[in-house]
């Protein structure tokens, strides 16, 4: 009896390059130099093969690498046959499908062993990537963890868990430095950094904006720009000082996402109360513009009902997440005058040189101690 032949059907690309890309053509015609498809993503329970039975004489329509005689799977790690199916091969993780050694196999990390620019394009990826190079000005990367060896630049950085930064972060206004969890970097400079835990700078941190969940700590000088922390903030040098006009800020013991919503919610009210206005306006005119503006007064205040109930919503959640009580500014080193520190709403304005510091809320005020270190709140 004759026994036919498998063909291996895949689901990704086999023959995949990654050093082959070409730009996206866009609808229009032009093409997207930024968007390379630089990887072929797989997420845990895809198809990545199938087997199925030809008669053998289709058989040399195929690659020969691609027929089987038996129905097995050239199979490689991360990689295993579906128990509901056995000719369905399928992922095991997050991460990208290639072959390897001959065989089908799924990497969790992906490393990128140059610069993130034009030869590679903006970059997703669903494991953790590791970038060798630089990320370029203007591009963007986002993967689960993410560590940059080289410098990122002007660039977009997104990981819905933790980033590292082995050389630093220059942005130009540009750079937007994005973690679920935490944020490492050697420094930082004219850069937007965002953390749902803790961000750690080891050496200086210059006009910046930063909006972190958890803890801040600076280890060398945080000059110029805001930062909005839940709860300790480090300086180990200096805070303050640079040239003039450079404003330094820090704004501790709120939940920063919860008040970036809250800021937004009061900018939408201000705008929706101006049209209001205007809109009453209209109608002050006379009776003919009754007609066309009394609807649209209708929407605006039904909309303005539905946010201010939304903003006391978020003002709640944000007192009851408050750690105001425990939230501190601590510098070991000095404090230069022109600091804003915000504590659970309460501002203090420094207008003086202090060393070896600890800011807190006490009494509805903000308490200047020392030392900086040492004590219940670390």
């Amino acid at each position: 009896m004759n026994v036919m032949p498998y063909l291996l059907h895949h689901h990704f690309d086999p023959d995949f390059d990654h050093t082959q890309l070409q730009p996206r053509e866009m609808a229009d015609g032009t093409v997207d130099h930024y968007d390379l498809n630089y990887v072929q993503n797989v997420i845990q329970g895809q198809v990545l093969a199938e087997l199925r039975e030809i008669p053998s004489d289709e058989a040399l329509n195929y690659e020969s690498r691609f027929v089987r005689d038996t129905p097995d799977f050239p199979l490689g790690r991360n990689c295993s046959v579906n128990p509901d199916n056995p000719n369905q091969l399928l992922a095991d993780a997050n991460g990208f499908a290639l072959y390897e050694d001959d065989v089908i196999s799924v990497r969790r990390t992906l490393n990128i062993r140059r610069d993130v620019d034009f030869h590679s394009g903006n970059i997703l990826f669903v494991g953790d990537m590791v970038v060798h190079g630089n990320v370029r000005a203007g591009f963007d990367i986002k993967a689960r963890n993410i560590l940059v060896k080289g410098l990122i630049n002007a660039a977009g950085v997104a990981a819905q868990e933790n980033v590292v930064t082995e050389t630093g972060i220059k942005g130009g206004n540009k750079a937007v430095i994005e973690a679920g969890k935490s944020i490492r970097a050697p420094f930082c400079e004219n850069a937007l950094l965002k953390a749902g835990q803790d961000v750690l700078i080891d050496g200086g941190c210059l006009n910046c904006e930063l909006y972190v969940k958890g803890r801040l700590a600076v280890k060398g000088r945080f000059m110029g720009g805001v930062a909005n922390c839940t709860d300790h903030m480090l300086v180990s040098e200096v805070i303050g000082g640079g040239s003039m006009g450079m404003d330094t800020e820090v704004h501790l013991g709120f939940d920063p996402f919860l008040t970036q919503q809250l800021d937004t919610v009061d900018e939408t009210l201000d705008e929706l109360n101006s049209l209001l206005s205007h809109y009453k306006a209209e109608i002050a005119r006379g009776e003919a513009h009754e007609e066309e503006f009394a609807p649209k007064i209708l929407k605006v205040e039904t909309k303005l009902e539905s946010l201010k109930k939304k903003r006391d919503k978020l003002d709640i959640l944000i007192q009851e997440t408050s750690l105001a009580h425990r939230a501190s500014l601590l510098v070991p080193g000095e404090v230069r005058p022109g600091v804003i520190v915000t504590i659970g709403g309460v501002a203090l304005k420094i207008n003086d040189y202090y060393s070896d510091v600890r800011f807190t809320l006490q009494d509805g005020e903000i308490q200047m101690s020392s030392p900086a270190l040492g004590g219940e709140q670390e």
